[in-house]
């Protein structure tokens, strides 16, 4: 009887244990709190997100722009990124050289660039982000250059203040590029 008990109590006790790591994983992917259509929403919204990201670069590049303009712009980069130290393409070249994102700034600054996107596909989501690939076709003055790029976006829970609240919100951050 003593023997039963203590069985019981163990598996009840390892299946207990074994939920509670799985709900704690599985909260924080993208596929265990979004439904496919709205994974594909999302997916669709990382676009405008990617496609932000280069009008910036074109607004920053532009000769036009003034300097408390491109403190503005470089502001907003900063915030479409989950981290200031991630890897962009550096678009000046044909080669898919990796850049931080301050030195990519400095490089086009004046330069006049303009950017194009097209071909533009998202793989499945796993765990917290997924892939979107993209022609990414480069412009100075009269001379194009097109590069495959593929960018990782995050799509991730964080804590938001609403006046004295916190909430917990999905938000999509671009991450690596290559």
């Amino acid at each position: 009887m003593q023997t039963r008990f203590i069985l019981v109590f163990l598996l009840l006790t390892s299946v207990l244990y074994s939920q509670s790591n799985t709900t704690s994983v599985t909260k924080k992917t993208v596929a265990a709190n979004f439904s496919s259509p709205s994974i594909i929403a999302y997916q669709e919204s990382a676009v405008y997100k990617i496609k932000d990201y280069y009008h910036y670069l074109e607004v920053y590049s532009s000769s036009k722009a003034s300097d408390s303009l491109k403190t503005q712009v470089r502001t907003a980069l900063n915030h479409l990124f989950e981290s200031k130290n991630l890897d962009v393409v550096d678009v000046t070249t044909k080669e898919k050289k990796p850049v931080k994102i301050d030195q990519l700034l400095a490089k086009i600054a004046n330069k006049n660039y303009r950017f194009n996107l097209t071909a533009i596909e998202s793989s499945t989501a796993v765990q917290d982000y997924w892939t979107t690939n993209y022609s990414l076709e480069v412009r100075k003055d009269e001379v194009l250059h097109t590069v495959e790029v593929f960018t990782k976006v995050i799509f991730k829970p964080v804590q938001k203040q609403f006046g004295s609240k916190t909430k917990e919100v999905w938000s999509l951050y671009l991450g690596e590029m290559e």
